[in-house]
């Protein structure tokens, strides 16, 4: 991780080798081209309107996943967000994902990474919130 990159929190945007609800399961190294990219932070995929964007992403390609580091934007939405983050009311991430290339079914081995999304409900179970910076002192 690029140590200049500030953030309020981190987890798996997606974890591998765990079925998702649309019955896919990410690979390992599906998404390794993506490593050290940003992208849009959104909340549930709405990024119909810019205003819908709460932050960015940087993504973070590893054996078990994708694990990134997420920073809120100043605007009230991104600061509503980074709130119900901080408080543990949302604890889940997802990605939206294009380019994808299955085999053997529904087995994920390419694709690209456009935004990762808050959410109440994720995809993937492993898509988790694991670190959360509150005023200095950190959330587990």
């Amino acid at each position: 991780m690029d140590k200049k990159f500030d953030y309020d929190f981190s987890g798996w945007a997606t974890r591998n080798d765990v079925k998702c609800s649309d019955g896919r399961t990410i690979k390992r190294d599906a998404f390794a081209g993506d490593d050290g990219k940003i992208v849009p932070l959104v909340f549930e995929f709405n990024h119909q309107d810019v205003t819908n964007v709460l932050g960015k992403a940087l993504l973070c390609n590893r054996p078990e996943g994708v694990y990134t580091y997420c920073k809120f934007n100043d605007t009230l939405k991104g600061q509503n967000a980074k709130t119900m983050v901080q408080s543990g009311d949302i604890t889940s991430l997802a990605i939206y994902a294009n380019n994808i290339k299955q085999v053997a079914g529904m087995n994920v081995i390419h694709g690209s990474i456009k935004e990762v999304s808050l959410t109440m409900f994720p995809a993937n179970p492993g898509a988790v919130i694991d670190y959360v910076a509150t005023n200095g002192t950190e959330k587990t």
